[in-house]
């Protein structure tokens, strides 16, 4: 049975009425402007070959690995803190917080070094950005003592690392793909 029945009643007009209460008033732009595209103009190394519509496919896989690394966290501080895990508190933000400041000195380095780098995952290898310190002080603040918050920080960079130069592969592969397409 269906939810409502359907009338042949003339139209009220209601509906004209109100799309023409909300026009965009003069002076003002759509929010949505689908003529807009965004273009790269940087070197062709990993991560800046990618095109001006993300695959979803790799999008997707960045954030399971941001999100592997918000659970690595956890069980890196379990494993280096031993049987101490009483006093335990959740470093909140510490993985959100990280990954900005990577966002931050990223955007300071030159283009060429910049453009080899994810935007996203912190490598910080080979950018003279070995340790984030803050990372070290978020996890201390989290009730860690200095040398499990160091250790910490140095395997979730190592491992962070590794999920990068993966990810640099999988685009790789993917624009190979895509270039045999054209």
């Amino acid at each position: 049975m269906p939810r409502h029945t359907t009338t042949n009643a003339p139209a009220t007009g209601i509906g004209q009425i109100a799309s023409e209460s909300h026009k965009v008033k003069p002076g003002k732009g759509n929010i949505w402007d689908p003529s807009v595209l965004f273009e790269s103009t940087t070197a062709v190394l990993p991560f800046s070959n990618i095109p001006a519509t993300c695959n979803p496919t790799i999008e997707h896989v960045r954030l399971e690995k941001t999100n592997l690394l918000r659970r690595q966290i956890r069980s890196l501080r379990i494993k280096h803190r031993g049987k101490d895990i009483s006093s335990l508190r959740p470093a909140v933000m510490a993985i959100e917080r990280w990954i900005l400041r990577y966002q931050l000195a990223r955007s300071k380095l030159s283009p060429t070094v910049a453009s080899s780098l994810d935007p996203v995952i912190p490598m910080l290898q080979g950018t003279g950005l070995v340790l984030d310190e803050g990372l070290v002080s978020d996890l201390e603040s989290a009730g860690d003592s200095a040398t499990v918050a160091r250790k910490v920080a140095e395997e979730l960079t190592q491992l962070a690392h590794e999920d990068g130069m993966e990810l640099a592969a999988l685009i790789d592969s993917h624009l190979t793909i895509l270039a045999g397409h054209k």
